[in-house]
């Protein structure tokens, strides 16, 4: 008996750092404040849950003996509860630092290089990493940047994907600001992801955009002497801020074997995040596991892993397989390969999305971006004379989210001969759904007694009514 796939829930987890008391350099006032705030940033814009906040701070009030035994000891201590290869682990550091050939902190009474930090991250095998320092010369980076680190390491199930952000360059110095009572890369990393105003259209604020504004604001204010500095090894841009989901920034599902793939949370996933059609999710699924099926085959795709995310109204589905497009049949796959059901989902329902795909260091993305649809969209549909037949061919299905449903038809495109076809397809999926269901017709309409004459013969009016409009 085949063991079925368990779908586990992806988490966030911060560890935090900032250091007042130094014993062999000048004592900083806000670097434990800092790590402070950034924790409640974490918290409230960034999806980390509370309890996945490790806070490790030393000032004079407070002293911490050995720092970096302790980001040791916390590491170790995550191993407990942290999903590998599904969670995502951000570290944050605010103190000194020294300039080197990469990004080099001390952690009070000792010089840790960034690599050595992300070997004791890595035990953990996240996801994906995001390293921020605030602190001088940090911005010489990891100097295993110019390996292939991907954010998908699908071989090895383990991933290297990272993104470092620091205060600035190499030869420069991070400053603390006693106006602020911040160190000011860290104030304006903050107020950047405080400022809904920030986000994108779709609510939320990727890192690169992130970077990419608090670099701008001191690129507007050269009297601080600090230009930010990044490094991304990585595949897309992570969405590390979110206005529309408290729960969770976004989805993610590991499917490995698509026919012992538990479906469900993923369905629940595209019914939270994306505001459009019931009907359209449900085929949308249909497309997404027609897909996984052929990308797993080895004959096919030969995909070793694919993956979903799901963010607000967006969906990327990704691969390690053989490429090839869902609209367009592979030579390997000679019938079927799920194009046919994707082709009919293009057909149907084209305009409410916009589709994507690239293929790099042998990963495959297809990224669908679905039109958010207001509620009277999704509950109403207008009926002119080009789909007058097809209206009447196909079945109509409401949309649960919808209390009623209305039909506008188009002036005068009702016909005698279509009226009661059309009532009894209204009547079948009324009774079905609960629902009131309005039909609009021009006011000058000559069919209207007919058409009322019908429903009352029906003994349907109760639950489908006329309305009217003048143009």
């Amino acid at each position: 008996m085949l063991k079925k796939q368990t779908n586990l829930r992806y988490m966030r987890y911060a560890v935090i750092v900032g250091i007042n008391d130094y014993e062999n350099a000048r004592r900083l006032k806000y670097c434990a404040k800092d790590a402070e705030n950034i924790a409640d940033t974490f918290v409230n814009f960034c999806n980390v849950e509370s309890e996945n906040i490790r806070l490790i701070t030393s000032s004079i009030i407070r002293p911490q003996a050995n720092p970096w035994a302790t980001f040791k000891d916390i590491i170790n201590s995550l191993k407990t509860d942290f999903n590998p290869n599904v969670d995502d682990l951000l570290f944050y550091f605010s103190g000194h630092g020294i300039e080197a050939e990469q990004t080099t902190v001390i952690f009070k009474n000792q010089d840790k290089t960034v690599y050595e930090i992300i070997q004791e991250i890595d035990a953990l095998s996240p996801k994906t990493k995001i390293l921020i320092f605030d602190s001088c010369h940090s911005g010489s980076g990891y100097s295993e940047a110019e390996k292939s680190a991907q954010f998908f390491s699908f071989s090895s199930q383990s991933t290297s994907g990272y993104y470092i952000l620091s205060a600035c360059t190499k030869e420069q110095t991070a400053k603390e600001s006693d106006i602020l009572e911040n160190g000011k890369f860290t104030r304006f990393f903050i107020d950047t992801i405080s400022n809904k105003q920030n986000y994108n259209q779709d609510s939320y604020l990727d890192i690169n955009s992130l970077f990419s504004k608090v670099d701008i604001f001191f690129k507007s204010h050269p009297e601080f002497e600090q230009s930010p500095f990044q490094q991304i090894k990585s595949v897309g841009s992570y969405p590390i801020a979110n206005s529309f989901n408290d729960e969770h920034c976004y989805l993610r599902f590991d499917v490995k074997e698509p026919e012992n793939f538990d479906w469900t949370e993923m369905i629940n996933g595209l019914n939270t995040y994306l505001k459009t059609k019931e009907s359209v999710i449900g085929e949308f699924s249909r497309v997404i596991r027609e897909q996984f099926d052929n990308t797993s085959d080895p004959l096919k795709g030969n995909a070793k892993l694919q993956s979903i995310e799901i963010t607000k109204n967006k969906v990327c589905l990704i691969d390690n397989g053989n490429y090839f497009d869902f609209f367009e049949k592979s030579n390997e796959v000679k019938s079927g390969g799920g194009t046919e059901t994707a082709e009919s989902f293009k057909q149907e329902f084209g305009d409410l999305y916009s589709y994507s795909t690239k293929s790099e260091n042998g990963v495959n993305t297809y990224e669908f971006v679905f039109k958010e649809l207001e509620l009277t969209e999704i509950c109403r549909i207008n009926v002119n004379w080009d789909e007058i037949y097809k209206f009447n061919q196909n079945k109509l299905v409401i949309d649960d989210q919808c209390e009623h449903f209305t039909i506008r038809f188009e002036k005068f495109v009702m016909m005698r001969s279509m009226i009661r076809i059309s009532i009894e397809h209204l009547i079948e999926e009324s009774k079905r759904t609960g629902k009131t269901i309005y039909m609009e017709f021009h006011e000058g309409d000559n069919l209207l007694t007919s058409i009322e004459k019908s429903i009352s013969y029906y003994d349907a009016s109760t639950f489908i009514k006329i309305k009217t409009y003048k143009e």
